[in-house]
């Protein structure tokens, strides 16, 4: 008797909770943001820091380091100064400040990445989706910040040229050579508007998308900008010089 009364209470419940499950989902209130760390790489020890003065930067103490899914290491060196800059203001009124919370540790190999402008943007980006993910950072806000820095934070072209240099040789003679090294160059934006955080907010919540989907968002309109120097990000603040040509990341 104990034994059917115990089915019938499961079989009770099991109904209750897919009927609440359906219900939260057509109401918008079921999160499909988990997190799940173990799947997204690993961030080898916790970042060791001071905070600045100015109370907006952060120095590390200590190298610091993230290895993502497909075992690339993104280093942010002992010394490096971030403050969540590569993250545009605007979208930090949902998240918090850019140095708190479940993407700080995300947040400081991004600066980082993007000060050097060593790796194509949309790589950097998509790193900090990951590093994101791997912090315990939801889909569904890990998603939005993948998108708001693809759409409006920094951009940078890689280009490679040939730079003629003289070689002296054993026999103590002159050469001239040709050799191949690769140069970044910021492109140029606008900041984005309260309005481009809300449309692009309401398209990545409409449904679960994928990365390709983010970044094909429709209503990214104009967001590249000629006007000399909006949105560039401040150079050399890592106190690295730039542009970096070593790949080193």
């Amino acid at each position: 008797m104990r034994l059917v009364v115990f089915g019938v209470s499961l079989f009770v419940l099991f109904t209750l909770g897919v009927a609440a499950g359906l219900l939260a989902t057509a109401a918008g209130y079921f999160d499909w943001g988990t997190s799940d760390p173990g799947n997204w790489g690993k961030f080898p020890r916790p970042p060791v820091v001071e905070l600045l003065d100015n109370g907006r930067q952060m120095r590390l103490l200590e190298d610091f380091a993230y290895v993502d899914p497909h075992g690339t290491v993104w280093t942010a060196p002992k010394d490096s100064i971030v403050d969540g800059a590569s993250i545009p203001r605007v979208f930090w009124t949902i998240t918090g400040g850019p140095l708190e919370g479940k993407f700080r540790n995300a947040s400081i190999v991004h600066d980082v990445a993007c000060d050097r402008m060593s790796v194509p943007s949309d790589k950097v980006h998509q790193m900090f989706y990951e590093a994101c993910r791997c912090g315990g950072v939801p889909e569904n806000e890990a998603s939005l910040l993948y998108a708001a820095v693809y759409h409006f934070g920094p951009e940078w072209d890689i280009k490679e040229e040939e730079a003629p240099v003289v070689v002296k040789t054993a026999q103590g003679k002159t050469r001239q050579m040709k050799i191949r090294r690769r140069n970044s160059e910021l492109v140029e934006q606008k900041d984005p508007t309260d309005d481009d955080r809300k449309a692009l907010e309401q398209y990545v919540h409409e449904r679960k998308r994928s990365l390709d989907d983010l970044r094909r968002w429709p209503g990214k309109g104009d967001a590249r900008s000629n006007a000399p120097g909006a949105g560039m990000r401040p150079p050399n603040r890592t106190g690295m010089s730039r542009p970096r040509s070593d790949g080193w990341r």
